[in-house]
């Protein structure tokens, strides 16, 4: 299965015209293929359907080969070098002050979500605020061979050229049904990521599309899109209804996903 073709034929079945909505065939009759778990007319989560389909794409742009690829080899793909980034978990020592850095590949940012109002600033203050590492949890310091008291944080060392926010709106519940967090979430058109990752400087982002869901567990209920037009106008996608909003009720919408597509690219070095 080519992710790459599947989703080109379905660019071909758009722009083709002629019908009133298009099916993506291409890319449903290979469901299973995207993900084996994955079944049509069965409630599916759109966070793991958009992982495993981008997994897909970033594949098809891979050498073919019997051999397993060298780790990293997919990360150069163009399909990654367009979502994928880098996050750093970084831990200090109190005592000797060393910093021992962790890098990891991501093709997304998850922000939990806490209280009943909150907004994406205070998600993302909340993803890379500082931990203390004591009493139990105290960190063993290499160099001061012990263990010690030692600060963790998460930043974003490599933003993407398309920031996926995952809001994370599930939690696990009684009989493993999933239990869905109402926050109402805040979120912008428009802001700068600079704040949240390691180099501070400016990363301006804004936002293109918007994944709501409705219904109460991920088992059940219905997601609907909302995405700008190149003209700006934003566009409500609810199956094959698609309906002209405003800008306003974009931001009103419960957001399950947000995508950002950053505004000011960095010169290449």
């Amino acid at each position: 299965f080519c992710g790459l073709c599947a989703f080109v034929q379905h660019l071909k079945d758009v722009k083709a015209g002629g019908v009133r909505q298009v099916v993506p065939k291409s890319i449903l009759k290979h469901l299973r293929s995207i993900d084996k778990k994955l079944r049509q007319g069965r409630q599916e989560d759109a966070h793991e359907f958009l992982r495993h389909f981008v997994k897909r794409l970033t594949e098809s742009g891979l050498p073919r080969s019997k051999d397993k690829l060298p780790r990293g080899v997919e990360n150069t793909t163009f399909v990654s070098q367009v979502f994928g980034g880098y996050l750093r978990s970084s831990v200090s020592c109190t005592e000797c002050k060393k910093d021992s850095n962790v890098y990891d590949w991501c093709m997304d940012v998850s922000l939990d979500l806490t209280g009943r109002s909150t907004s994406l600033s205070k998600c993302f203050e909340s993803f890379t605020q500082k931990e203390t590492l004591q009493g139990r949890n105290k960190y063993h310091c290499s160099s001061c061979n012990k263990k010690v008291v030692a600060h963790k944080q998460m930043l974003i060392h490599s933003p993407s050229p398309i920031l996926t926010i995952h809001l994370k709106r599930f939690s696990a519940g009684f009989g493993m049904r999933s239990q869905k967090i109402q926050s109402s979430v805040d979120f912008p058109t428009s802001f700068d990521l600079a704040p949240y990752t390691t180099s501070k400087k400016k990363a301006t982002y804004r936002l293109f599309a918007v994944v709501e869901h409705g219904g109460s567990t991920m088992q059940g209920g219905h997601y609907w899109s909302f995405a700008r037009g190149s003209n700006g106008t934003w566009y409500k996608f609810d199956d094959e209804c698609v309906t002209q909003v405003t800008e306003q009720s974009v931001r009103r919408a419960a957001a399950y996903l947000l995508l950002y597509e950053r505004t000011n690219m960095p010169s290449p070095d």
